[in-house]
């Protein structure tokens, strides 16, 4: 991961908190910029700026299905072991799946998969790479909120480790820490998850913040489905959302001035099984469709358990 973003420093980040807590985090310690954002759903915007550059971007807590599009992310995204094979010996596909081959198929293996926020595996890598986090505050507290609590937030990993999926978490944090060396932060993250606070109620404070003025985001895991206005610039509640996660956490904060294009795709379900395998596999295609990102959201078997976007052509 370290060698690709060295070699590539323009990023996509998400418009969620694991993805702003990621692009914050890369931004300070691998000297990344952020040059789009996007929704997990239906859009990408883009810098104006850069727009022409997009196919050398790596994207952030999103699979882009392209082999030669780079992306860090923690979604369930390999159909069986050898999907997850190929997708292992490619140097633009980074994920802690795929690092411990958990698959869609068979369907046991989604039961196991990472269950925590794309910004908890890029600290344990840095720290992996023995990078100084030591500018990064856990502990800055603002209005009875500690940083720490808002990157727990990210991707649920404070509650998926002590009330939901716990001996998933606890197998996945001890991996972490041993694939972070040891790293100072993520023992960090792991004694604070287990010190017997109320996970429950530190949830609900840290939604309250969220949904509440000044930034009012969409959605209580911190997500806007839309973050720009009819002009295209970022609205002045994101911006006051991504300058306050930057300062709490003691990170210099993203330009916000830049002025965006936006792609707009198309998102979709599907009960996905054996004979979608081969289309996707081998032409990253669903149903005759070009899919550009995409994810295995529930176990092999259910309904409605890939989720992917596709483009128009």
């Amino acid at each position: 991961m370290i060698d690709l973003l060295k070699s590539k420093k323009k990023i996509v980040i998400n418009s969620d908190i694991d993805g702003i807590l990621s692009g914050l985090i890369l931004q300070e310690f691998l000297d990344c910029e952020i040059v789009g954002f996007c929704n997990s759903a239906n859009k990408l915007w883009i810098s104006v700026d850069q727009f022409e550059h997009r196919k050398d971007f790596v994207f952030i807590d999103m699979f882009v299905s392209h082999k030669n599009i780079a992306c860090i992310d923690q979604h369930i995204v390999s159909f069986d072991e050898d999907h997850n094979k190929q997708l292992a010996s490619n140097p633009n596909k980074i994920n802690p799946n795929i690092l411990r081959g958990k698959c869609f198929h068979p369907k046991s293996s989604y039961y196991t998969k990472y269950p925590f926020g794309t910004v908890h595996f890029i600290i344990a890598e840095l720290e992996r790479n023995t990078i100084n986090l030591e500018q990064l505050l856990l502990f800055n507290e603002n209005e009875e909120l500690q940083s720490v609590d808002f990157f727990l937030r990210a991707d649920d990993a404070l509650i998926t480790s002590v009330e939901k999926y716990k001996e998933n978490a606890l197998d996945w944090w001890n991996w972490l820490v041993e694939y972070s060396s040891n790293g100072k932060v993520t023992q960090q993250f792991i004694d604070y998850t287990y010190s017997g606070l109320n996970a429950w109620e530190n949830k609900k404070q840290v939604e309250r913040k969220l949904l509440a003025q000044p930034f009012c985001c969409e959605k209580p895991d911190g997500g806007f489905a839309e973050i720009a206005d009819a002009a295209n610039f970022l609205l002045p509640n994101f911006i006051k959302y991504v300058d306050y996660l930057a300062e709490i956490t003691n990170l210099k904060p993203f330009d916000t001035s830049q002025k965006y294009s936006v792609v707009e795709g198309i998102p979709a379900r599907l009960n996905f099984s054996h004979e979608h395998s081969e289309a996707l596999i081998n032409d990253c295609k669903v149903l005759d469709k070009k899919v550009f990102s995409y994810a295995f959201v529930k176990s092999y078997g259910q309904e409605n358990s890939f989720s992917f976007t596709y483009f128009l052509e």
